[in-house]
């Protein structure tokens, strides 16, 4: 008989003991292995949440107020499919208006895009919009209802610059529903590291390209696989042009120059200092709109005014003195040496527009010919630069149209834009400084191919937002470093797992205490103490091996249902983010050894005892919660000795620390919540046991006569 066989006998004999003690350690390790599954399965799913938002899509290169060309996307020359798309922000409505969605993706798309994607072709209409699972719900409609997509139009001006225009800010398309797009067929698309599912609207590209007045143009680049992020971006700096920037090189007949001006009114600083750089000799321009031009009672309203260096001023020129042309010293009566008052609009704070004004002193009067008479001076003032009559203006500031003369009319129609008064730079830059920008262009002398060349040579591209990001590197990363879930659901499920090795080890010590006289007789025919533990040990250890085994097992199914609540009942617990069961093979091996080494430590601290007390005693019976260490019966409670005096009052200290710390949790978030929801719970728990631990000391301790009540409770 060796001590296998004799365990196992006694596993045999014992089993109805035992059942206790197997079931509690196949319910600790389903826990605790279920609970890193799940966390293996929410990692899993996040990534393929990632990689179903950008499909086939390696490489990106996304500026939402900066669009280029659709044409650069062959002359990149990369063997890798590309597609050129529209990217903006929008809302959508159903056609009745009962429900509204906002942050909708609304997306301009081809052909190109859908390969790229890897949903195949979705042949869209010209006339139609093709919208998400998760919208599609949200608005209630299906496919050939109405759905109102307003989308936010892009300004090349942002909102807070002076002279930004506010109005018609977003244009509105009613289209019928042609397709709703499942998650698998690339619905969900989304440059974002989010699990929450976007509410998108795709559109044909050269739809939404017209209602935002961006014919020919896209602000998003999506390349697949087969080419570095680095090649990308050095083929695109090769290739692109002023225009992919929103810059222009435009020939000024007044001057014979050559002038560089932007689609934003205001050169951006980084742009306009490299463009200064680009050529000796460049001249700096700054032409600004304003309200009126005073002197004395008489005043001129809405005229541009222009900051600039070299011709028409003169040398010498100081920063309180203009120049004014004939025409505005004529309708003032104005001569040299007066001074006429500028007033002009300034954003404040909270885009609160302030009216500003100047003096300046009269240097001299110039003739409306040569460079004075220059209508490129007025760089593309949305609302303004395009209309030609004075009274259609529709600027980002307000205007009394009202005031506008029939002479002023006929100034606009002669003249355009003409400036009626000069500055020096160094007065406009101060007067009119704004964080978007402190000049409207630049003049070059040089022919249009050589200055084009040396501007794109000054300007970095990377600066301007033309370069291509990882994106499915990006996307894996993200969803690979997310907080660890295992470890999440593991200290979720802690106080479970304590609790069932606790009802394990009881249950096993418990079956102990009934095998006294088994354990005497062994003693008693020689076998060791030290060999009656290792026994006992061994017992639990196949006991602790066959429910790891198990628990991994009931882990698996216990995934599943967890995963399964998680994405039905419990579904808003995570949004609504779809989750899959994905178990790695190792987070099962791990669980059950971990499971195993457990439950065999509970074991053996429960086992260490035994084999202590002397077979005489074994043999007569007194258990071990009453013995000495010779074996005698003494009167020692079977919740162990507690202390008298102030450790009577621990469970209730710490029961108030935990409800101070659970205030104290109020308002917290994050990690420093999830520490403080752990410490309060743990000291409840204790508190709770302690306070368990007293109340049956004190009835172990009652003495006298009992009543039915009283037996009923002990």
């Amino acid at each position: 008989m060796t001590l296998l066989k004799l365990a196992l006998a006694g596993l045999k004999f014992h089993k109805k003991a035992h059942l206790g003690v197997f079931l509690g350690a196949v319910l600790a390790a389903a826990i605790l292995t279920g609970a890193l599954a799940v966390g293996d399965s929410v990692r899993y799913s996040l990534t393929q949440q990632a990689l179903a938002r950008i499909g086939g899509i390696e490489h990106a290169l996304y500026n939402p107020g900066r669009f280029f060309r659709t044409e650069l996307t062959g002359e990149l020359g990369v063997a890798a499919p590309t597609s050129a798309s529209i990217l903006l922000r929008g809302a959508a409505a159903n056609s009745e208006g009962t429900a509204r969605a906002g942050r909708v993706q609304v997306v301009g798309v081809d052909e190109a895009f859908w390969k790229l994607g890897g949903a195949g072709t979705v042949n869209m209409a010209e006339d139609g919009v093709a919208l998400n699972e998760r919208l599609a719900k949200f608005l209630g409609v299906d496919v050939g209802d109405e759905v109102l997509i307003r989308v936010d139009k892009p300004s090349l001006l942002s909102r807070d610059a002076p002279l930004s225009k506010i109005e018609d800010a977003t244009v509105a398309l009613r289209l019928p529903v042609r397709f709703v797009i499942t998650e698998q067929l690339f619905g969900n698309f989304s440059l974002d590291a989010n699990q929450i599912p976007p509410y998108n609207a795709f559109i044909p590209r050269a739809t939404l390209q017209k209602a935002i007045g961006q014919e020919g143009r896209a602000n998003l680049l999506l390349v697949g696989k087969g080419t570095a992020t680095d090649a990308l971006t050095r083929a695109l700096w090769e290739k692109w042009k002023l225009t992919d920037a929103g810059l222009k090189l435009k020939p000024v007949p007044a001057t014979g120059e050559l002038e560089l001006r932007t689609d934003r009114v205001f050169l951006e600083p980084e742009v306009a200092k490299a463009a200064e750089t680009a050529q000796p000799g460049a001249r700096r321009i700054l032409t600004y709109f304003v309200n009126r031009l005073t002197l004395g009672t008489k005043s001129v309203p809405y005229s541009t005014v222009a900051a600039l260096e070299g011709a028409p001023l003169p040398q010498g020129m100081a920063d309180d003195e203009a120049l004014i042309n004939q025409w505005l010293a004529d309708d003032l009566g104005a001569k040299v040496g007066d001074k006429i008052a500028l007033s002009y609009w300034l954003v404040g704070p909270l885009r609160k527009l302030e009216e500003h004004t100047s003096e300046f002193k009269v240097r001299g009067i110039v003739p409306l010919s040569g460079p004075t008479l220059d209508p490129a001076l007025m760089p593309d003032i949305p609302g303004l630069s395009d209309k030609k009559d004075c009274r259609d203006w529709e600027p980002g500031v307000p205007i009394d149209l009202e005031k506008i003369r029939d002479n002023d009319q006929a100034y606009w129609t002669a003249y355009r834009g003409t400036p009626k008064a000069f500055i020096t730079l160094k007065a406009g830059q101060k007067i009119w400084d704004n964080r978007f920008g402190n000049l409207t262009a630049i003049r070059y002398k040089s022919d249009s191919a050589t200055v084009e060349a040396c501007v794109r040579q000054a300007l970095s591209p990377a600066a301007l937002g033309l370069f291509f990001q990882p994106i499915r590197e990006r996307a894996l990363s993200a969803s690979a470093n997310s907080w660890d879930f295992s470890i999440l659901f593991l200290g979720f499920s802690i106080f479970l797992i304590i609790a069932a090795l606790l009802l394990a080890a009881l249950l096993f010590g418990f079956g102990v205490e009934q095998r006294s006289r088994e354990v005497g007789t062994l003693l008693a025919l020689g076998v060791t103490p030290r060999h009656v533990r290792t026994l006992l040990l061994l017992e639990g250890g196949l006991i602790a091996f066959l429910a790891s085994i198990v628990g991994v097992f009931v882990a698996t199914l216990y995934t599943r249902a967890v995963i399964a609540g998680l994405s039905g009942v419990w579904k808003d617990a995570v949004v609504g983010s779809p989750l899959q069961y994905h178990a790695k093979p190792e987070t099962l091996l791990g669980g059950g050894i971990g499971s195993f080494l457990v439950a065999l430590l509970v074991i053996w601290l429960v086992a260490r005892k035994q084999g202590q007390s002397s077979a005489q005693a074994l043999l007569i019976g007194i258990p071990s919660s009453t013995r000495s260490e010779d074996g005698k019966r003494v009167a020692v409670s079977a919740a162990g000795r507690w202390p008298e005096g102030a450790g009577r009052w621990l469970p209730l200290i710490l029961a108030i620390l935990a409800l101070g710390l659970a205030f104290l949790g109020i308002g917290k978030h994050g990690e420093e919540a999830a520490g403080i929801f752990f410490g309060a719970g743990s000291l409840l728990l204790i508190a709770g046991i302690l306070a368990a631990r007293q109340f049956l000391q004190k009835l172990e301790r009652s003495e006298g006569a009992l009543s039915l009540t009283g037996v009923g409770r002990r």
